[in-house]
């Protein structure tokens, strides 16, 4: 991951404790390869990506070094921060954002569904056969 974007919240304003970014339903739907992704260095000095899907909200510790990798098509995001009093600190972070949704709206099953069988047909394709995602019980 390049650093020259890496930076923390915090850093430009002490008052900033929580960065919140939401990801909106925009299309075209993002899809892997069009950048934009939200890159976090950890303590350990490993990086993580968090890609910016439809329905998605992000929140970590305004210390948390990040940034935004290069986007190559339109994308749309919002950004708020929780602010506090200067000079008190939140707790270090423990963990990078996951990857995987955990928003059981119809929205972001159905989006989940999408982005499932699109997998599988792409897998599907390169071995000569055809794919589909079963449906949960009660699955939209």
């Amino acid at each position: 991951m390049p650093t020259d974007g890496l930076h923390s919240d915090a850093a430009a304003k002490a008052e900033r404790k929580l960065t919140f970014i939401y990801y909106p339903r925009f299309e075209p739907e993002w899809q892997p390869g069009h950048g934009g992704e939200l890159a976090f260095r950890r303590p350990d000095g490993t990086d993580a990506l968090v890609e910016p899907r439809c329905d998605r909200l992000v929140l970590f510790n305004a210390e948390q070094p990040h940034q935004v990798l290069p986007c190559l098509t339109a994308r749309v995001s919002l950004t708020l921060w929780g602010l506090g009093t200067p000079g008190l600190r939140l707790a270090p972070p423990l963990a990078v954002p996951r990857d995987t949704p955990t928003c059981d709206s119809d929205l972001c099953q159905q989006a989940l569904r999408r982005r499932l069988q699109r997998d599988a047909q792409s897998v599907a394709s390169r071995a000569g056969g055809t794919a589909s995602v079963p449906r949960r019980h009660g699955a939209v």
